[in-house]
């Protein structure tokens, strides 16, 4: 039988579990459902941001959008294609083009619902679940021509492939569904290599797992496979998106930079606003500040996590911290949709 991992969490058997809580999450899981839904069949009319996105869509071939988009655009090509699907069999629509969307912000929310199930009590998985089901910026952008949601469902997803390793680190099932989900975040989601170094450093601070045979297998692999994949995307597709002047003076107050003045305010500025458009939305600017509690509610939690867990805690923690760490180096922006993968970690 597989050895347990000690840093991973001890699961309550179903049978023992107060219904009630589980209740709640089910209903919260339901409304959010509903929400994305009633957005969805709204069918609001695309934003320029959309419409521009939309116009390479449509206009381009399959192979075609391989190529460096129009208009400063660019998005991960596994998602133009999803639009492009979507258009090809049901036209052109609000509500066509962002199906691909919606899906992800369904996924994205059960994929949370499961991972709190295995974090949490509970009572805290079903709250964990609710503030997922009613964020603003989870639902909208489950109705938006934009890959952020899909980012969300894989971060989240590859959140809860890891965490079923940690229990049971020999299964060659696991590494190989790790590996395959792996190499379709690198594809399909830009804030890929953040999300996959959190996955591997967790699996490192596993005592049990860093020590088996599979991963001293598996591991290596999965890295090599992972940031081959990577790789290839960024020169096809994102590398031009990254020396875009338009792109660079767009995003210059989302940067990080130690060596700019004015850190400390944009610092502010980024935790204040991601914390307000994940969990108040937007409004008075009351909303942002109120938001850094939530910062501080985080950092109480990220603290408990690697007292206990420090395997879980690398695996929530380390993809927002690499984030912020390209950002510091102008590489990435900390704006709160390019930082919308690490919403389920953050909730």
């Amino acid at each position: 039988m597989a050895q347990a991992s000690v840093t991973d969490p001890v699961r309550t058997p179903a049978s023992t579990l107060d219904p009630w809580p589980v209740r709640c999450g089910v209903v919260a899981l339901l409304v959010g459902i509903g929400l994305r839904l009633t957005q969805w069949v709204h069918a609001r009319p695309l934003w320029l941001d959309e419409a521009m996105l939309s116009v390479n869509i449509l206009g381009r071939s399959y192979r075609g959008l391989t190529a460096p988009l129009a208009s400063d655009q660019t998005a991960p090509v596994p998602f133009l294609w999803s639009v492009k699907l979507a258009s090809s069999l049901s036209g052109s629509g609000e509500m066509t083009l962002r199906l691909p969307a919606l899906l992800a912000g369904i996924a994205a929310l059960l994929l949370i619902w499961l991972v709190a199930r295995r974090l949490l009590q509970p009572w805290a998985a079903g709250l964990a679940v609710g503030l997922a089901a009613l964020s603003p910026e989870l639902i909208y952008y489950s109705n938006e021509v934009k890959p952020y949601g899909l980012d969300a469902a894989f971060a989240a997803g590859m959140a809860l492939l890891t965490l079923r390793l940690l229990d049971r680190p020999t299964s060659r099932p696991r590494w190989a569904a790790l590996l395959a989900a792996g190499l379709a975040t690198a594809l399909a989601s830009t804030p890929a290599p953040f999300v996959l170094s959190g996955v591997g450093l967790a699996l490192l601070a596993d005592p049990v797992t860093r020590t088996t045979r599979e991963t001293r297998w598996w591991l290596p692999a999965c890295a090599l496979l992972w940031a081959a994949a990577f790789i290839l995307v960024y020169l096809a597709v994102y590398r031009d998106a990254a020396g875009n002047a338009y792109m660079q003076r767009f995003w210059l107050d989302f940067f990080l930079d130690p060596h700019a003045p004015g850190l400390a305010a944009r610092a502010r500025s980024v935790f204040g606003l991601t914390f307000r458009d994940l969990l108040l939305g937007a409004g008075g600017g009351w909303r942002e500040t109120a938001a850094l509690g939530y910062l501080a509610a985080a950092a109480i939690g990220l603290g408990g996590l690697v007292r206990r867990r420090p395997a879980v805690a690398c695996l929530l923690a380390i993809p927002l911290f690499a984030a912020l760490a390209a950002s510091a180096f102008s590489r990435y922006p900390a704006a709160p949709r390019l930082l919308l993968f690490a919403g389920p970690a953050l909730i």
